[in-house]
């Protein structure tokens, strides 16, 4: 009986978006892991689990793939803001409502630190100074209507330094001193 022809396998290409978005993702993590001057191409394929070629297969400059990944860290902080803008509308400028929706974020190491890779990213390069800032500008535009455009200022000015303090630190600030500062600064 003659042997079976074997067929060979067919290679099934990846959806080309499932495969930026690993890389993306993979760049990331990277940042917050060791932060953005860290980036390489070897680095990222292989925390992405994707062969090295698609790194450059997606994206034509390694600043490509960094630029996308500072995005996708700014898209978290906006979804941050939306959150923090509904705990806003429902219980006004309470800073035990601030305190209890902004805790859960500086005692995720991972969280505090990609806010302030981004921060630092941005310090040296200017174009990803737009996704730095979109905690700050964004906390600011929602507090302004209830506390006034000075009051919103400082209280953006501390949240992006007890942010840094939280990264920085294993144990980050807790409840009642945030609490206390939170009022000290609303009401001063």
């Amino acid at each position: 009986m003659p042997a079976a022809k074997k067929t060979p396998a067919r290679r099934v290409s990846p959806d080309p978006e499932k495969r930026r978005r690993q890389i993306v993702q993979a760049a990331a993590e990277l940042i917050v892991e060791t932060g953005s001057i860290e980036l390489t191409h070897r680095k990222i394929a292989a925390k992405a689990q994707v062969p090295l070629g698609s790194t450059t297969q997606y994206f034509a400059t390694l600043d490509d793939i960094r630029s996308a990944a500072m995005q996708y860290l700014a898209d978290k902080v906006d979804d941050d803001i939306a959150e923090f803008q509904k705990a806003l509308d429902s219980h006004g400028p309470s800073a035990a409502a601030f305190a209890d929706k902004y805790l859960p974020q500086l005692h995720d190491r991972q969280t505090a630190r990609a806010e302030t890779a981004l921060i630092c990213a941005a310090v040296t390069n200017n174009d990803l100074r737009v996704h730095a800032l979109r905690w700050y500008e964004g906390l600011v535009a929602a507090l302004e209507p209830h506390i006034g455009r000075e009051k919103a200022t400082a209280l953006g000015i501390f949240a992006d330094g007890v942010t840094v303090h939280a990264a920085l630190n294993d144990t980050p600030i807790d409840r009642d001193l945030l609490i206390n500062s939170l009022n000290a600064l609303m009401h001063r």
